[in-house]
């Protein structure tokens, strides 16, 4: 276990220590009480780097928060339905299309990307009165720009434009809706900002933190979702010409515990095997009389795949080998899946220490395959079908044990996109792309329609929360909730 994983473990005692002393019972004699002090507490390396790690709790999504926004960015789509247990009557409301405002999960969501900005800007506001080195203070300050820019693209995402809230200076406490201009503008112009302040490199113990990789990344990923496609490609080149990242190997090892750590990974959701910091995707995915390896558990609840998503890949494609079948039950029964819609993901490969529903397996947020796909469906939709999108194709899919598709394959610019989906769709099913991939696409709703489910145009977002909407008057829900 890296040095940054094991410090999860202990972000929420420091945040207790720092915020709630009084329920800490321990003596404390090296720190005096003095210091904890709010206007003492922002004035120090110690305080403001621990603010810093709280913010990063924020946007990191693992355990339930990560579990769900897999499920909610999958199980309205063509890839992922749910059975059995007490996870169905949330899952039906995405799978059927019948979420509404008061949902917990959108809440959850909403509210963890706002805790985020407000550490983010608590800190901004105060770094430059703590008694460190400039060097020190502007990559801080660089960090949670990048953390507050990253939630903002998370909510962007779900819920479209939300209040931009960029002060811990409290000016109007019921803030109004960004327009879409101004949310595109801020979240673009922040990310190309810290890029250059942001190191390329982070010593082992700092993995999971922000770099310039990851801040051009974001930054490509949100031009290519809001359909700027020149600088979407020039961005996704800058990544590729830091020449850091590079594909892993062998796509069946890459999401295991032990292969965490590699080049291909640009911005990960850290995952360790201990309650609360822990993926919890297994146990949902294991089918009934799985022989789970070691204390695994196996829920009732049953996240499953759609046939017709699995016999979509190509015979040869490696990437559909993390998708079981079929299986030998505990009983040495044997178990056909495939032909049910009930085949399971098993892309978090299970980890052999794994504690009960707690698995260390790392959930990423970009990876270089991203970037390739990104700049060669952003190049297709500038210049129609071009060698150079193919090129990049196929180093995603030569990867996965496919031969490589040729520029006379496509004749028109449509062709080639209706490929790129179906390819992003191969590589990143079970990491949380399928709904944007399909919303840029403009299928998701048809597709949905098409699959009988109840899917109407104002589905492309999810509603604000009604709690947010019930303790700030200025809100505009938006249309359709």
């Amino acid at each position: 276990m890296n040095t940054y994983k094991k410090n999860l473990l202990i972000i929420s005692l420091t945040i207790c220590l720092i915020f709630g002393i009084g329920a800490c019972h321990d003596r404390l004699d090296i720190i005096p009480m003095s210091q904890f002090a709010p206007d003492n507490f922002l004035r120090t390396e110690q305080g403001i780097t621990a603010l810093l790690h709280s913010a990063y709790e924020y946007i990191q999504f693992n355990s339930w928060d990560g579990a769900n926004k897999i499920y909610v960015s999958e199980w309205p789509t063509d890839i992922l339905l749910q059975s059995g247990g007490g996870m169905n009557n949330q899952a039906v409301l995405y799978i059927n299309y019948t979420w509404d405002s008061q949902h917990g999960w959108l809440n959850g969501h909403y509210n963890k990307c706002y805790q985020g900005i407000r550490d983010t800007n608590a800190l901004i506001d105060n770094v430059d009165n703590v008694d460190t080195d400039d060097n020190t203070k502007s990559l801080l300050k660089a960090e949670a720009r990048f953390i507050r820019a990253v939630a903002y693209t998370f909510l962007y995402d779900w819920f479209g434009p939300t209040p931009l809230v960029i002060s811990s200076t409290i000016e109007e406490i019921n803030p109004e809706r960004a327009t879409d201009e101004e949310m595109i503008n801020f979240i673009e112009n922040e990310l190309q900002q810290v890029a250059e302040l942001l190191p390329v490199d982070r010593p082992a113990d700092e993995y999971g933190r922000g770099t310039r990789g990851a801040a051009l990344s974001f930054l490509t990923k949100f031009l290519l979702n809001t359909k700027q496609w020149e600088k979407c490609a020039v961005v996704a080149q800058q990544v590729m010409d830091l020449g850091k990242y590079s594909l892993f190997p062998e796509y069946t090892e890459l999401f295991k515990v032990e292969n965490e750590i590699n080049d291909e990974f640009i911005f990960v959701h850290p995952a360790i095997n201990q309650p609360g910091n822990g993926n919890v995707l297994a146990p949902a995915a294991f089918p009934p009389d799985y022989p789970t390896p070691g204390t695994h558990e196996n829920w009732a609840a049953q996240v499953r795949v759609y046939d017709d998503f699995y016999l979509s890949f190509e015979e040869d494609d490696e990437r559909k080998n993390l998708i079981i079948t079929e299986y030998i039950d505990v009983n040495g029964e044997h178990r056909q899946l495939l032909g049910e819609d009930n085949s399971r993901s098993f892309k978090y490969w299970p980890d052999p220490n794994a504690n009960g529903r707690w698995t260390g397996n790392d959930i990423p947020e970009i990876r270089y395959a991203d970037i390739l796909l990104s700049r060669a469906e952003a190049l297709s939709r500038m210049n129609g079908p071009n060698q150079e999108s193919i090129d990049l194709i196929n180093e995603v899919r030569v990867r996965a044990g496919l031969s490589e598709i040729e520029l006379t394959d496509f004749p028109d610019a449509g062709s080639l996109n209706s490929h790129i989906l179906k390819e992003r769709g191969w590589e990143f099913y079970n990491e949380a792309k399928r709904r944007e991939d399909m919303i840029r696409h403009e299928v998701l709703i048809s597709n949905a329609q098409e699959r009988g489910k109840n899917a109407r145009q104002h589905h492309l977002l999810f509603p604000i929360p009604q709690s947010e909407m019930d303790t700030n008057p200025n809100l505009i829900q938006n249309e359709g909730y």
